[in-house]
């Protein structure tokens, strides 16, 4: 079985010290769960970017 990526993307309200989940529903045929997310791009209300590199 082979290892895939996918780069699917959402919008989630981040909140200061708070932690949030999120559920994707799974279409794929061929996948089993999902094992780790991560956000590499966020936009803070003020404006504020903040982007993995």
């Amino acid at each position: 079985m082979a290892k895939g990526i996918a780069r699917g993307q959402t919008d989630i309200l981040l909140k200061s010290k708070k932690v949030e989940s999120k559920i994707w529903e799974d279409f794929s045929t061929d996948t089993y769960t999902i094992i780790a997310a991560r956000a590499y791009y966020v936009v803070f209300a003020d404006g504020t970017k903040w982007e993995l590199k």
